[in-house]
């Protein structure tokens, strides 16, 4: 399944046909790993619920720091 979000024109987080936006902080995550066996780092897009996005590292400590 897919994840949609819908943006206004001003970047702030839409209600869509999928149905309202999440009221948490943390609206919507997408993990992205690198593919098994290959060196890489896993990320995660987070979307918040004012429309903002930030790239982090799950389980960094120092920087890029994911919310709790």
């Amino acid at each position: 399944p897919g994840l949609i979000a819908t943006f206004g024109p001003l970047g702030q987080l839409l209600d869509n046909f999928e149905g309202p936006r999440p009221a948490t902080a943390v609206a919507y995550q997408v993990n992205v790993s690198p593919a098994p066996g290959s060196p890489g780092t896993a990320y995660r897009v987070e979307v918040n619920s004012n429309g903002s996005l930030k790239i982090c590292v799950p389980g960094a400590t120092t920087s890029m720091v994911c919310s709790p």
